[in-house]
């Protein structure tokens, strides 16, 4: 009967990474609950800085407010360009801003 080394290689093989497996998992696990430690605190704190600039730009800007009007009517049928620029103008307390037309 012939002994077949390469059985006892691959067997020592497979128990080495059985081995090796084991390991990385526990050292992973180490890993994961040191994370779930820390970073709660972090991303609260992140959020919560978020928040307050959000909020404090948005309070104080001020915006213009500009109309445009980009267009010209083609033929005598159909006056909307005039129209709007006419509206605009003549209720300039609704507008409350400037007026492009070109």
């Amino acid at each position: 009967m012939k002994k077949h080394p390469e059985k006892y290689w691959l067997g020592f093989m497979v128990i080495f990474l059985l081995i090796l497996l084991g390991s990385l998992t526990m050292k992973l696990n180490k890993e994961i609950k040191s994370l779930a430690e820390f970073s709660p605190t972090v991303m609260t704190f992140e959020a919560e800085v978020t928040k307050v600039n959000v909020s404090q730009s948005i309070k104080n800007t001020k915006r213009p407010n500009i109309t445009f009007i980009m267009g010209e009517d083609n033929g005598k049928q159909n006056f909307y360009y005039t129209e709007a620029e006419s509206y605009y103008r003549l209720n300039e307390s609704e507008s409350s801003g400037d007026l492009v037309t070109h």
